[in-house]
């Protein structure tokens, strides 16, 4: 048997595959072939790529102004 075909790992020795993690690795090597958008996918997305990051953005802006009312400084403007 030539040396090019002989799959192995460390040591020689012959590698045992498992069918179920070759199809795992299969369907994830195509997933932007096959991904559909279904309510769900786009529910989460909008919730991780505009409630979160627009939660967050409003937590800071309350912060710098409870800091600014506290300090007697004007508050700053922000969108």
């Amino acid at each position: 048997m030539r040396a090019s075909l002989l799959r192995s790992m460390a040591g020689k020795l012959p590698i045992k595959t498992s069918p179920h993690v070759e199809a795992w690795n299969a369907n994830r090597e195509a997933y932007e072939q096959t991904f559909q958008w279904t309510p769900g996918n786009l529910a989460g997305t909008v919730v991780f790529c505009v409630a979160i990051p627009t939660g967050i953005y409003q937590l800071i802006k309350a912060e710098f102004n409870a800091v600014n009312d506290y300090q007697g400084i004007p508050r700053r403007v922000m969108p």
